[in-house]
């Protein structure tokens, strides 16, 4: 009776590390969600740029299965966009640098007086195919309760990461987290179908 337990516990113990390895490493997709570029010209919402960035890297974290490209490579290849937008050519060489396959990038100017409201645009590049596949824009107004709507804006870009997957790999809808279940969301390399690097040939 012994030997079957100890049977049974090899069984559920292998089947758990094939599960893993077979979404692990090379893969998975790795994103980087580089520095924010605030382009207000306003220095004193600087503070909103890793507010919004750790929301966002906290629910992607939350919510996908996937690798996460280094952070002192990343902040250090995206901290000369603190308050610029960085263009394509930009973006493709930040992938080359970290060897990343996705880079998130978010920006935000500010409206307003009295009453400020920050406005916060987020593209999701794709870099094997060197282009701009999601953009989502946000807007909230600054006061106590902008910290809450942060969290809706982290929500709102897994999800737009979440519908692109679908559109490419052809799957249906996924609810976000699947909270209590425990299960997330892979971000494979077959399902947003990016093809293994080939080094050029001289």
């Amino acid at each position: 009776m012994r030997s079957i337990f100890y049977a049974l516990l090899l069984v559920c113990h292998c089947s758990k590390n094939v599960q893993n390895t077979a979404v692990s490493g090379n893969n998975l997709v790795m994103v980087g969600y580089g520095e924010i570029s605030n382009i207000s010209g306003d220095p004193n919402i600087d503070y909103l740029k890793s507010s919004i960035r750790d929301a966002g890297i906290d629910y992607m974290d939350k919510i996908f299965l996937y690798n996460k490209a280094p952070e002192a490579e990343l902040i250090a290849a995206t901290n000369t966009f603190a308050t610029k937008i960085p263009t394509l050519d930009d973006q493709k060489n930040i992938c080359n640098r970290i060897k990343t396959d996705v880079l998130l990038h978010s920006s935000f100017d500010v409206k307003g007086t009295r009453q400020k409201t920050v406005t916060l645009q987020t593209t999701v590049f794709r870099c094997d195919e060197g282009i701009i596949v999601e953009t989502i824009t946000n807007s909230a107004k600054i006061n106590n309760q902008i910290f809450e709507e942060i969290q809706k804006i982290a929500q709102s870009i897994v999800s737009a990461i979440v519908n692109y997957k679908n559109k490419v790999s052809g799957q249906t809808p996924e609810k976000n987290g699947k909270e209590g279940s425990g299960e997330k969301i892979v971000l494979s390399k077959k399902s947003l179908k990016i093809l293994p690097f080939i080094p050029p040939v001289f």
